[in-house]
């Protein structure tokens, strides 16, 4: 696997967990991925959501809070060597580019189905403050300068009428525990992926299956948990 968390207690080494699937759930609770027991972790206090290649961490409001390099963050985009402390624990995140396969990296990443016509049923919408280094937020955005501005009109449910915009390089939807989607911000297109729930999330009907992220295209209908939603490009101002 391409990227890891290599997990250290007290300056030892204790460990290593790949980040081979979407949805890394971390904590003090034994049913967690990534089981962290020590007492001033939180039962749920991070998770890990990988997109292709990129892996986002996000802490999920645990008490003593997740820190990236000795910075407090809510969610972060993590750089190989960056070092993630979690209470007693340290993770240190590993990338190695020459792991990636087609498999795992090109040909899952450039999946983009071109039929695109039917809409077809609320979920909380988790509108999380992304935590991206501001040099990290530069080099994105300057990759992405010629893909226009995206957002998410609601049609149905409490938020119906209002837009959710896209202007982070990460964009999480859904309730962790019952169903969670997330948007990409790629330099060609924007993704949308599979996290973890029951069922998958609809792009026009179609359901977009775990490790097969889809491509979304301008006034395509996104369906999750029965909440209705408007793909829509902004012009340029």
């Amino acid at each position: 696997m391409a990227s890891k968390l290599i997990i250290y207690l007290n300056d030892e080494k204790i460990g290593e967990h790949p980040l081979a699937r979407e949805c890394t759930r971390i904590g003090r609770h034994d049913y967690n991925d990534l089981h962290l027991p020590h007492h001033t972790v939180s039962g749920e206090h991070a998770l890990a959501i990988t997109v292709c290649n990129d892996s986002f961490l996000e802490d999920l409001d645990s008490t003593n809070g997740t820190w990236v390099n000795g910075k407090a963050i809510t969610k972060h985009l993590l750089q190989d060597g960056d070092e993630v402390q979690i209470a007693a624990y340290v993770l240190k995140y590993s990338f190695d580019p020459a792991a990636v396969t087609r498999e795992e990296g090109e040909d899952a990443c450039s999946q983009m189905p071109h039929d695109r016509n039917n809409a077809g049923p609320g979920v909380t919408m988790r509108l999380p403050d992304a935590d991206i280094s501001r040099e990290q937020a530069s080099y994105r955005w300057q990759d992405n300068a010629s893909l226009p501005l995206a957002a998410l009109h609601m049609v149905s449910g409490p938020a119906a009428g209002r837009e959710l915009l896209l202007d982070r390089v990460l964009t999480t939807l859904g309730k962790p525990g019952i169903q969670v989607a997330a948007i990409t911000r790629h330099p060609e297109a924007y993704q949308i992926a599979y996290v973890e729930g029951e069922d998958c999330p609809l792009v026009n009907s179609r359901p977009v299956e775990e490790d097969n992220p889809v491509s979304l295209s301008h006034l395509d209908t996104v369906e999750l948990a029965g909440i209705k939603m408007k793909f829509v490009l902004k012009p340029p101002l």
